[in-house]
């Protein structure tokens, strides 16, 4: 993407000359550049010359000047429109009689290819992950329950079934071949789940390492080498490392890591007098550091550090516990039943991370109060420092599934009802759902928090439309869950192909061209 910022205070033409012999003052033309491409004017009436507009130019003109903008996208990237005193994606023609504004909106070209998978009815994907061409996708339907392995074209490579795992939570690609993948499992013949991890192989062969957590469930995995780490929630006792551990009551947060494959397990527990859970990990790639993102219920304190009530970005380094940065709210999650936690964290190469999570109430300074269920992102440095945060809020409950790194991008998906707003003011407008729940895709530029982008897939039937996003070597991989008579991805995919059926997970394949 074109980074270059060219300011233009010129005073263009000769001056023009009023009806009655007075001097007419000139007009100035501010062109805004959102990012993405360059504008340009080839030649006019007023005879300017070439003109290329960076980020911003402010051009002076004597009245009634005739001047026709064009937006050139760069590579990857595509015009959307004018807005201000042009519209379309055409030329913006003006006749400068007053001072006018125009900005320029441009954005990723995303095209597309969709393939339908699993079973015509009931069918769910509930997660995703991918690793140079290989894409793996977990879910279930009436006739099946597992994993399933893609190639780069998105055609069927394997298939897993895994009847024993109740819930899939996270998982990641170790290879083409192998993948970690965590949860909770019901054994063959028991009545009580039980938190599990386990490898699976494209062959088939699964190792199953599951522990007792009550009614809980892992929410989160991060493999490096040979070090694997867990996030999740539990109930009663915690049974994962070196002895049984009580909770605080309720649902409490857990943190397990292993140092070495097959190795002993270490935990730390993380409760409250309300209900807590630790929604996403990370292992730091330059030291042994696990990262963990964590909704506490209320304050307490763990391993003699205060921690306090709302979204948390914590650390373990060589078994030290502190608390990195804190940014308040309170993380959404579901119970009874089953708990799901909307909460994602992904290791910066900076030595920070990157963290996304669903929230309601106020978050810390500068405060900002959801308006119901809302969405927050942020780049937390290594120190603690808030590089920055977004804050995605809308009509109706808004929930995080997924997040990927694409390119220098942080990619977030999930699903929301109503409208959903972007705070940054990058000429990204509101996506409005069509009926129910609507998944969404959106792009953060992981140096500045600018939303470059967003996408709604779903239909004007949909209930349960889910978003969930992986980066490959070949792009960008979504997967949608919906309900309804047509193909929540009809809006990319002209002209409009309806398939009949009730509930359909679908894949796609974004690439920048």
């Amino acid at each position: 993407m074109r980074l270059t910022q060219l300011v233009w205070p010129l005073l263009l033409g000769s001056v023009g000359c009023a009806a009655d012999g007075a001097s007419a003052p000139s007009r100035e033309l501010s062109i805004i550049n959102a990012g993405g491409g360059v504008v340009v004017s080839r030649g006019s009436t007023t005879a300017i010359g070439d003109l290329e507009c960076g980020a911003f130019c402010a051009i002076n003109f004597p009245p009634r000047s005739d001047v026709e903008l064009l937006a050139i996208p760069d590579p990857g990237q595509q015009f959307l429109g004018w807005a201000g005193s042009c519209s379309g994606t055409g030329p913006c023609q003006l006749l400068i009689q007053d001072p006018e504004t125009v900005t320029a909106n441009f954005g990723p070209v995303l095209p597309v290819q969709a393939v339908d998978l699993g079973a015509p009815n009931d069918t769910y994907l509930d997660a995703m992950a991918a690793l140079d061409t290989t894409i793996v996708v977990a879910g279930a339907s009436t006739a099946f329950s597992g994993l399933r392995w893609l190639g780069p074209d998105l055609v069927q490579t394997a298939e897993v079934s895994l009847p024993e795992m109740s819930q899939y939570r996270d998982l990641v690609v170790l290879s083409s071949e192998e993948v970690a993948l965590v949860g909770s499992r019901l054994p063959v013949g028991a009545t009580q789940r039980r938190c599990a991890h386990a490898r699976v192989m494209s062959s088939g062969t699964t190792t199953w390492s599951d522990f007792a957590c009550g009614e809980g469930a892992v929410q989160a995995v991060s493999v490096r080498g040979q070090r694997t780490a867990m996030a999740g929630v539990f109930t009663g006792t915690l049974d994962l490392g070196p002895a049984a551990t009580p909770g605080a009551g309720g649902r409490d947060a857990f943190v397990g890591w292993q140092d070495v494959t097959g190795g002993p397990w270490q935990a730390l527990t993380l409760g409250s007098a309300n209900d807590d859970v630790a929604m996403g990990v990370a292992l730091d790639p330059g030291r042994p550091r696990v990262w963990a993102l964590l909704s506490m219920g209320a304050p307490t304190v763990v391993a003699g550090v205060d921690v306090p009530a709302g979204i948390s970005v914590v650390a373990v380094d060589e078994g030290v516990f502190s608390v990195v940065a804190h940014l308040g709210g309170v993380g959404t999650f579901f119970g009874d039943n089953y708990t799901l936690s909307f909460g994602r964290m992904i290791a910066d190469v900076d030595g920070g991370v990157l963290v996304a999570s669903s929230f309601t109430g106020q978050l810390a300074p500068p405060a900002v109060a959801a308006t119901g269920v809302d969405v927050v992102a942020a780049r937390i440095a290594a120190d603690g420092t808030v590089m920055w945060r977004e804050i995605l809020t809308g009509v109706g409950p808004m929930h995080l599934l997924t997040a990927s790194i694409w390119d220098d991008e942080l990619v977030l998906a999930g699903h929301f009802e109503g409208e959903l707003s972007p705070s940054s003011q990058s000429g990204v407008g509101t996506l409005t759902s069509q009926g129910g729940f609507d998944a969404f895709v959106l792009g953060i530029a992981v140096g500045t928090g600018d939303v470059r982008w967003t996408r709604r897939l779903g239909t004007s039937y949909g209930e349960d439309d889910r978003g969930l996003v992986a980066t490959s070597a070949s792009g960008l991989v979504v997967a949608a869950t919906m309900r309804g008579l047509a193909s929540p991805l009809d809006f990319l995919m002209p002209p409009v192909v309806p398939t009949t059926h009730e509930m359909r997970a679908l894949v796609s394949r974004f690439e920048r061209r």
